[in-house]
């Protein structure tokens, strides 16, 4: 029976989990997590923590950052001339506004992160994606509740992953493909995105 700390002070909370998150990086044990979510930045242990954290507070500076901005705002300009487009084309005034988000919120993790811009994509290219994208963190609303109330325990009693796995290593394939062609194709190219930061502080 190991012996737990339940914190409930707001102040404190914030200051172990922004503050002084590098003395706790080990807060958590997950015995049970497929090979990509051991990858995990949050479930890192010791020197392996130390070092990604180490490439990644690289990447992540407030000048790399505003790089990227642009990237961000073209998204958002994309999506908002689709909405006008769909809404000249229909009489209904309504929008479905998860799937505007959700699409949203994939453009600008392909564009932001891997430079990948999802309207050259056929149509059924892009869905997948989305579909992928969507599938890995549609998950059971009470297990996900008791997952963020007691992972450890959740854990080990489902054994299985939180996220969708089979959905989560759709994803990997396909930027571990965006990297070798970009290794492979345009080596000395330099993006504005995060992919292009994470290569020059060597982390892929």
């Amino acid at each position: 029976m190991s012996t737990n700390l339940i914190i409930a002070d707001p102040d404190l909370i914030k200051s172990i989990t922004v503050k002084e998150f590098s003395c706790f990086p080990e807060s958590f044990s997950f015995p049970y997590l497929s090979p990509i979510e051991r990858k995990f930045l949050t479930v890192l242990y010791g020197n392996e923590w130390k070092r990604v954290r180490s490439l990644l507070s690289q990447t992540f500076t407030t000048g790399k950052l505003k790089k990227v901005f642009e990237l961000i705002k073209s998204c958002m300009v994309s999506r908002l001339d689709d909405l006008r487009l769909s809404q000249d084309n229909l009489e209904s005034s309504f929008i479905d506004v998860k799937h505007f988000w959700g699409r949203y919120n994939l453009d600008v993790t392909a564009k932001a992160f891997f430079g990948t811009d999802l309207n050259v994509y056929s149509q059924s290219k892009a869905q997948q994606v989305l579909y992928n994208f969507e599938q890995t963190f549609k998950t059971n609303p009470i297990s996900m509740i008791i997952n963020m109330v007691a992972p450890e325990w959740f854990n080990k009693l489902t054994r299985q992953s939180a996220f969708n796995t089979e959905n989560l290593e759709y994803l990997e394939k396909l930027a571990e493909a965006v990297i070798e062609a970009r290794k492979e194709h345009n080596p000395n190219h330099k993006y504005n995105d995060f992919l292009q930061l994470l290569l020059e502080s060597e982390c892929l």
